[in-house]
């Protein structure tokens, strides 16, 4: 169905420019911003859903978003896709990169990604669980050793996520403080 609607010439420059003003604004307006400086560090909230989301500034032309993985969230995942890896001792970050410049492909995650819960020790992870491969989009779960994420949380309070070389970015950190 087609629908046609009649204006009048003296309406049609400030309806045009209205739109064009109004639609990158209402883009713009619910972008996650980060901390300056590349850390993506964003400020402590709420462990709500939303909130255990972390982005970073898109540095190097490749954007890191990492979840910090709950009960529900991990219902929301494929199923059996973490099935060789226990909930109760394990840690689990739900990471996607994406990039539109960058060959994601070579990395390997495991190899370039840290756990600490604020101090000087990092955790290696033990896996990255594959979801989506591409050269431009990568989409899984790093897998940590020792506990569950309900009770690092319990027991650190803090956890940063640091990725390496990504992007020719020395360092990337996405931090949660529950």
């Amino acid at each position: 169905m087609c629908v046609v609607y009649s204006v009048s010439k003296g309406l049609l420059i400030p309806l045009v420019l209205l739109v064009l003003v109004g639609v990158p604004g209402a883009a713009c307006a619910s972008k996650d911003v980060s901390a300056p400086g590349g850390q993506g560090t964003p400020a402590p909230t709420p462990a709500s859903a939303a909130s255990l989301t972390r982005t970073d500034g898109g540095q190097g032309g490749v954007t890191a978003e990492a979840t910090w993985v709950t009960p529900s969230h991990l219902l929301q995942m494929p199923q059996g896709i973490l099935k060789d890896y226990p909930t109760g001792g394990f840690t689990f970050i739900h990471l996607k990169l994406d990039t539109h410049s960058v060959d994601l492909e070579p990395y390997d995650l495991t190899s370039l990604s840290a756990l600490s819960d604020g101090s000087d020790r990092f955790m290696s992870a033990a896996a990255w669980v594959a979801i989506k491969e591409s050269s431009h989009h990568r989409e899984g779960v790093l897998v940590f050793p020792g506990q569950s994420n309900e009770g690092w949380r319990s027991k650190r309070g803090v956890a940063e996520l640091r990725l390496s070389r990504v992007g020719g970015v020395s360092e990337r950190i996405l931090r949660w403080e529950f």
